[in-house]
């Protein structure tokens, strides 16, 4: 089988081509560039024999033909043949964002009932506000129409978006969230009704307007906000002579208390995710943590003579 083939001195890349490529026949058969110690095959589709033969004179692939484009006369890079290999990118690949889980194994947590600690954590929390100077001075109740609509999985991710934007509505009025909150579904559906309860602090007219504003907007439905002031007086139901307060509402579905709620309490359907729950500041450690600074501070104090 005949072939054409040129050489150059040791180190220098050297060419050699089959008769195929030279009649132009055959795409399997391609050129060959190396050196003594290594060898690189790459393909040449579509390249006449002219143009091969061509390349075989110029025998240094960093020979200039043109002041004005070192690389036009050069034969491996026209031909896509350049003995320089390109650089690695050094890019990163994207790793896949991971869903998770914590949120879902909230999700998969189903609540028919509030429990009796959590009524507790509740009512704490209620009059802990008071103590710090943060009285929950408003009852915000939220009925999205469009729940009955979405999956479980969307429900409480509508939740935690409300709960966070109305988490930010107080920051940008200059004070932070203070409230309790409970969540609740019709009896004997599959969360069919979803609706959520809040009692916070709002601390003065033009913030009361900012959130029932920014409330709104979210829920522009009919009687799907509803924001009213509230009290911590303690009052007696006319049946029974029951004492409650403005957070008895949001226990009314703890059936371990059914007896001293009497007729406040109410079945609920089940819930997907916390049933109920407060903010930081008046959570069953920042109690705690308020109690032991109170002893401290008394232990601290001189007696008195």
């Amino acid at each position: 089988m005949f072939s054409y083939s040129t050489s150059t001195p040791k180190g220098n890349p050297s060419v050699a081509f089959s008769t195929s490529i030279l009649t132009g026949i055959g795409a399997g058969n391609v050129p060959i560039i190396g050196t003594e110690n290594e060898g690189l095959q790459v393909e040449a589709r579509g390249t006449s024999a002219t143009e091969i033969l061509l390349a075989g004179q110029v025998l240094d692939p960093f020979t200039t033909g043109s002041d004005h484009d070192p690389a036009a006369n050069d034969p491996y890079i026209g031909l896509g043949l350049s003995p320089t290999p390109r650089p690695k990118s050094k890019r990163r690949k994207r790793r896949s964002r991971r869903v998770r889980t914590r949120d879902n194994k909230r999700i998969r947590k189903v609540s028919l009932e509030m429990s009796k600690d959590d009524a507790v954590a509740v009512e704490d929390g209620f009059e802990h506000a008071t103590r710090i100077g943060r009285p929950l001075n408003a009852f915000l109740t939220i009925r999205p129409a469009a729940n009955d609509n979405l999956t479980v999985e969307d429900r409480f991710r509508s939740w935690k978006s409300t709960y966070n934007a109305l988490c930010q509505c107080c920051r940008d009025g200059g004070f932070k969230l203070t409230a309790i909150y409970a969540r609740e579904s019709k009896p004997d559906t599959d969360g069919q009704g979803d609706h959520w309860h809040l009692q916070m602090h709002i601390p003065d007219d033009e913030a009361w307007q900012r959130v029932e504003l920014a409330m709104g907007r979210r829920f522009p439905g009919v009687n799907e906000v509803d924001l009213r002031p509230i009290d911590q007086e303690v009052r007696w139901s006319e049946i029974g002579a029951i004492p409650y307060k403005a957070c008895t509402y949001l226990t009314k579905a703890c059936s371990k208390r059914k007896r001293q709620l009497g007729h406040f309490y109410q079945r609920s359907g089940p819930v997907y995710g916390a049933r109920s729950g407060m903010t930081t500041d008046i959570n069953a450690k920042a109690i705690r943590a308020w109690d032991a600074r109170r002893e401290r501070l008394r232990d601290e104090m001189p007696m008195a003579a």
